[in-house]
Formats: structure tokens, C-alpha cells, sequence
């Protein structure tokens, strides 16, 4: 069992982080029935520094749990350990339900791309594993409005028809 880092890049509530963990979870189950936990929250230590978790952080989490509030992606990628992909909580985390996954490359560079809190762990993991690449979640993002896992918009009835794709496919 792997244990994928989540740090956050601005304040997140307990319930915001606990709906992470249990739809993440739920996510992997739809796939892998039986799944552990597998997501590692990166707490704060008494002096404000970074603590890794020595396992994964299972729900729910209790009030006392202080997370590790990164000042920047920059910052969050620097304190959380020698991982190559591990996932980022942002502003927006809260309102979507929405999750920044990041891929530290050999070059010191970064790639990064949203996905819906219940595709977290199973990307994390399917990402570790070699069978998705960070290229192929952007593009699959890219027709989805931006974020993996949440299809675009289905037309409603009385609403307006898609607009037709001319050229075939």
C-alpha cells in the first residue's frame, strides 16, 4: 500500500478534508473493491513547520487536526517529501470539490492538473503504477471543462442543443 501526500495551499476546513478522504475512497472502491486508504494529509507541527504522517490519514478527522498550509505549489512541493505526484487542496478545493494533482519530474519541473475528489486516490495510484499518464489525464480534463471526472454539462431538456462538431468524430 502506497501513501500519497495532500497538502493544502490555503485554509481548508475538516469537513472540506474529510470529503476529500471519503470521496477519494469511495472512488478507489467503484474500482477496487475492498481498497485501502491510501491519501497521507500533511499536518503542522507545534512550530508551524511541515509533519509528514507516518501512514495514511484515515477519516474522519477530528477538530484538533491542524493541516500544513503551504504558501505556494512551489512551497507545498518542497515540503512533502521526495513524492512524485501527490495532490494539492487550493481555494477552490472547497467550493468544486476539486483537487490539483502534481507531478514532480526528474527535472525539477512541474505539471499539474484538476481532478474531482473521488478520482484522486485511483489516479495517484494509477499514476504510480504506469497505467495513465499525466499527459492523458490533461487531455481527458481538457474535454471535461477542466477538471478529470466531471463530464461537461449534459444538455437538459428545454435547453438548448449542443452545438454540432463539424469533420466527422
Amino acid at each position: 500500500m502506497a501513501n500519497y501526500p495532500v497538502c493544502c495551499i490555503a485554509e481548508m476546513p475538516i469537513a472540506v478534508l474529510n470529503n476529500l478522504l471519503d470521496q477519494a475512497h469511495a472512488g478507489s472502491e467503484e474500482l477496487v473493491p475492498n481498497s485501502d486508504h491510501e491519501l497521507s494529509v500533511v499536518g503542522a507541527a507545534d512550530d508551524g513547520s511541515s509533519r509528514l504522517p507516518e501512514g495514511v490519514t484515515a477519516p474522519p478527522l477530528d477538530d484538533n487536526f491542524k493541516p500544513f498550509v503551504a504558501s505556494s505549489l512551489e512551497d507545498a512541493t518542497r515540503n512533502i517529501g521526495s513524492a512524485q505526484y501527490f495532490a494539492i487542496l487550493d481555494q477552490q478545493s472547497a467550493a468544486d470539490e476539486s483537487a490539483v494533482l502534481v507531478h514532480c519530474q526528474s527535472d525539477s519541473s512541474v505539471t499539474t492538473v484538476r481532478v474531482t475528489f473521488k478520482s484522486v486516490q485511483n489516479l495517484l495510484v494509477s499514476l504510480s503504477m504506469a497505467t495513465i499518464g499525466f499527459e492523458e489525464i490533461s487531455s481527458i480534463a481538457s474535454t471535461e471543462g477542466g477538471i478529470y471526472g466531471r463530464a461537461a454539462e449534459t444538455p437538459r431538456k428545454g435547453a438548448p442543443a449542443p452545438r454540432m462538431k463539424l469533420g466527422g468524430n
